[in-house]
């Protein structure tokens, strides 16, 4: 309860309250869960919340007997598990043998063996497993044994509890798949957290070096009346700034990859890459560059913006990788690898060595440190990751001075186009 003082927080309570009904639409009792959604919950505690629904679910499932008298192999089959089962209304007692023929097949052999150790010690057995009934549909039960006075080792139980617990394992099979789904996001953001550690304790460093070491020349040269070598440092300073900016905005752009919503479209390959091509060629106008599209592109069912920056990242990294042959040679081809589609683009470049052909994917990661290709390693980084949020994946093959190929595979599967 909260006093008049209206500065205090006020409590907004969600209140849910649901009947559970046995087989035969009877009530046989319900459950009330109250969520407080003043603040926003983190992931934690949404599971412990699903977890206690399912616990009340489980308690809650309707509860059957199936027993036996003492000294006779046949177990009695109430109506309502003969009606959960769709068995035969006519035959109302079953050895366990037949009740065995019943359990799924993958699950046969382990219910046997929990049965067969807990009939060898007299020690009572809880499980949970696949059922087949007459209608061919496949239930959870939850088949727990019932200690009685004529329970004897090294004999059947004459009495058991049977459960559907279907709903509770499917729930249950739900949150493991959003609690797998979180891990793996938890793990992709832990290794961005980890390439940022590094870019900031490597590359973004060095133009803050620069910045000093000039800093320290400009003193030098004012103290002894240089002023024309301290204009020129200053201009290196500002160099390194500029350098630094850069080098920030691209960060900022890479680090807002796949945190986003992805709004997906069809985007036919063969007209982007043409387009493309043509503003690439424009803003290169200095060069000679040839490119041909081999064969059909299948189209793709992606983010345009995000679909449209991976392919930019790889068409100049073909370019500037390239701008030092004669003419410039870039070739896109496609092909579908069994449940994939492979898109390739290939240059005539430098090429760069195999063994740091994973290693480019990284943020910072440069092909080569020859200062004639200038870059800032982000390029290469940010692609991978709009494959990867796409739920593909990017490669790249090569020798070096014979070019390189880089690959990105697409599942086929969302294509929506013809």
């Amino acid at each position: 309860m909260h006093d008049n003082n209206i500065s205090a927080p006020l409590d907004i309570l969600l209140v849910s309250v649901e009947t559970i009904k046995n087989q035969l639409n009877e009530s046989v009792g319900f459950y009330c869960v109250q969520r407080d959604i003043s603040v926003d919950k983190t992931p934690l505690l949404e599971k412990q919340l699903l977890i206690a629904q399912l616990e009340v679910l489980n308690k809650l499932a309707s509860a059957m007997t199936v027993c036996r008298r003492p000294k006779e192999p046949q177990y009695a089959i109430p109506s309502e598990v003969r009606t959960l089962f769709q068995l035969s209304d006519f035959k109302h007692e079953w050895t366990i043998e037949e009740l065995g023929e019943l359990v799924f097949k993958e699950d046969v052999s382990d219910v046997a063996k929990k049965i067969a150790r807990s009939v060898k010690y007299g020690s009572p057995v809880d499980i949970e497993f696949r059922m087949c009934g007459g209608d061919n549909r496949v239930r959870w039960v939850r088949c727990h044994s019932i200690r009685t006075e004529h329970d004897r080792a090294g004999e059947l139980p004459h009495c058991w509890s049977i459960q559907d617990v279907t709903l509770y394992h499917d729930k249950m099979t739900t949150l493991n798949s959003h609690l797998e789904l979180r891990s793996q996001q938890l793990a992709q953001v832990n290794h961005s957290l980890a390439e940022f550690a590094n870019a900031l304790s490597h590359d973004l460093k060095r133009p803050v070096r620069h910045v000093c070491s000039f800093a320290d020349l400009i003193k030098e040269a004012v103290q002894t009346g240089d002023i024309s070598a301290a204009l020129g440092y200053v201009e290196r300073v500002r160099d390194a700034a500029n350098t630094m900016a850069s080098l920030l905005d691209r960060m900022l752009s890479f680090s807002q990859v796949g945190h986003h919503e992805l709004e997906y479209v069809d985007i036919n390959q063969h007209e982007l890459i043409v387009e493309l091509m043509n503003e690439s060629c424009a803003a290169h106008s200095r060069l000679n560059i040839n490119w041909r599209i081999k064969g059909v592109l299948p189209p793709v069912f992606a983010d345009r913006v995000l679909w449209r920056t991976l392919w930019l990242n790889l068409i100049d990294n073909a370019i500037k990788y390239s701008h030092v042959r004669d003419a410039i040679e870039i070739d896109f081809s496609a092909e579908q690898l069994g449940s994939m589609y492979a898109y390739r683009i290939s240059d005539n470049g430098i090429g760069f060595n195999s063994a740091g052909a994973k290693r480019m994917f990284e943020v910072f990661q440069r092909l080569t440190s020859d200062t004639r290709f200038e870059g800032s390693g982000i390029g290469l980084a940010q692609a991978r990751r709009i494959v990867e949020a796409h739920g593909g994946s990017i490669s790249a093959t090569s020798k070096n001075g014979c070019g390189a190929t880089f690959s990105v595979l697409l599942p086929v599967l969302g294509t929506t186009s013809g």
